[in-house]
């Protein structure tokens, strides 16, 4: 009948056991595996000779002192001592000095214990910020080789803020560019990755986690998303903001030269009050790029899903990145500059002869796929030489900026207006026959003819004119070659048939 009991009581506790393991926290799971101690050895005791209970009482105390340090060793040394009381009622001194030892070597296993334990806590520590230091370094070198395969700064700016958001990244959900203008006096917002709503935001990192994805696929896929959707690029570059504001935040950023942690926003801050009503940032960090001491462009990152608070130490992980992007981004400008001046005209701004010939083979090759007429246009001005030498080189030059800001009045964005050489100017028009483009030669030949130039009363037809030939896609030819010597030709007849007039090839 005992031994029925004491299986059902065995029975009973373990279930008790197993539900508090399942359900509770660790802390209760802790207190429950004491407790089981001291009872199994409270049991034992009863079936085993006294003189085993000691070490028994000894094991119950390691363990409390590995569970709950000082305060488990010293309690289970209490303990201990009136379970040696009861026992052994009869030796008051035995008791005595069991319970003295019990509660030192409670005291010494608890700080024992909690000294390993703060020991275990620290390499842990370590080892998570080996294996994040090991993850932004891989990181950083991704991005190196990315920044390394493209000096389009549209491209590298994206992959720069690709690499600071949130998924494969370093962990912030939305960061926005304001790049600096050339006076250096004001940003303006030019691109932006991240979310405009949270519901946005966790679409996304569902995306990231479901297919494993690493930093060229993040890449990728903010790049379709990029051109999917404009809300946040749209808001984004209508910004702009003053850095000679001594009140704005990012005046404050270039000034100290360090990332600003906005924890609260401050409405007296247009800047921050402009960003809070715009993007919904209620705490942000403002990161200024400089190269040299000189201003870039300001980063401003926050955390719009997942609401992390910002951290300095989680802005460590992105500095590094920071200079790489302040750099590759001025390169950049510096390398768009550099080949803007290489295909532009100094003089009147139209894109030059060199980026002419490129862009008529590429727009030839188009037209081909498309199946779309393509017209040339070449504008020559009449007796130019005559009116440079009478009017010398600097009212020439002047003529010539005048021509150039008539034709580009006309025609627009309907096509490409370049300055061939000399006198002479081209316009390229895609999907438009000859017909059609010959309203926008004439309506160039009109407005030249009837705007009044420097001494032009000395030109042989009383007025500065221009003579015009067109050539298109297919009629005149499929090669570049062939339509440009088209429209060239009929440009000669024009001048043969008395200048001031359009001949259609």
């Amino acid at each position: 009948m005992i031994g029925n009991v004491w299986l059902v009581a065995v029975i009973t506790y373990s279930l008790i056991l197993n539900y508090v393991r399942h359900t509770f926290s660790a802390l209760w799971n802790k207190v429950a595996f004491v407790v089981s101690a001291f009872i199994v050895t409270m049991a034992s005791s009863w079936f085993l000779d006294q003189k085993v209970l000691p070490w028994l009482l000894v094991f119950c105390i390691i363990l409390s002192a590995y569970s709950f340090f000082l305060v488990g060793g010293v309690i289970a040394g209490l303990l201990s001592m009136v379970a040696v009381y009861f026992s052994r009622q009869n030796d008051p001194v035995y008791v005595i000095r069991f319970g003295l030892i019990s509660i030192l070597f409670g005291v010494v296993g608890g700080f024992c214990f909690a000294w390993l334990h703060k020991r275990k806590e620290r390499q842990q520590q370590w080892i998570g910020r080996l294996l994040k230091q090991s993850k932004d370094l891989h990181i950083l070198r991704e991005i190196s080789v990315s920044l390394q395969s493209t000096l389009e700064l549209d491209r590298l700016i994206h992959i720069i803020l690709t690499s600071i958001t949130a998924g494969y990244g370093l962990g912030f959900n939305r960061a926005l560019l304001f790049t600096a203008s050339d006076d250096r006096h004001n940003v303006r917002g030019m691109f932006g990755i991240g979310p405009m709503t949270v519901t946005e935001g966790y679409d996304i990192w569902k995306n990231v986690v479901t297919h494993n994805m690493t930093l060229t696929d993040f890449i990728a896929l903010k790049d379709k998303a990029r051109h999917e959707n404009h809300q946040l690029n749209a808001l984004l570059q209508s910004m702009t903001f003053s850095l000679t504001d001594p009140t704005s935040v990012f005046y404050q950023a270039l000034l100290q030269k360090r990332p600003i942690i906005v924890r609260h926003v401050d409405l007296h801050d247009t800047t921050q009050k402009q960003l809070h009503d715009a993007f919904q940032m209620d705490e942000c960090a403002v990161i200024p790029l400089l190269n040299r001491t000189k201003p870039v462009g300001i980063l401003v990152i926050d955390n719009v899903v997942n609401r992390n608070p910002i951290t300095d130490e989680s802005l460590e992980s992105i500095m590094p990145i920071i200079s790489q992007a302040a750099l590759a981004i001025e390169n950049a400008r510096m390398f768009n500059h550099t080949e803007w001046m290489a295909q532009t005209d100094d003089l009147t701004g139209l894109y030059n002869h060199r980026y002419f010939q490129k862009t008529l083979h590429q727009e030839i090759v188009r037209a081909k796929v498309s199946l779309q007429a393509l017209s040339l246009i070449i504008v020559d001005i009449d007796y130019f030489k005559v009116y440079n030498d009478t009017n010398g080189h600097d009212r020439g030059n002047e003529a010539l900026q005048n021509v150039a800001l008539i034709m580009k009045s006309v025609i627009g964005a309907q096509g490409l207006v370049c300055r061939f050489g000399g006198e002479e100017f081209v316009v390229l028009i895609s999907g438009k026959s000859k017909t059609e483009s010959k309203i926008y030669a004439d309506q160039i030949r009109v407005a030249v003819e009837t705007t009044n130039f420097y001494h032009e009363d000395t030109q042989p037809l009383g007025k500065l004119t221009v003579s015009v030939g067109i050539a298109s896609f297919p009629d005149d030819g499929d090669q570049p070659d062939q339509i440009f010597q088209s429209a060239d030709r009929a440009l000669y007849q024009a001048k043969s048939l008395g200048r001031n007039c359009i001949v259609v090839s």
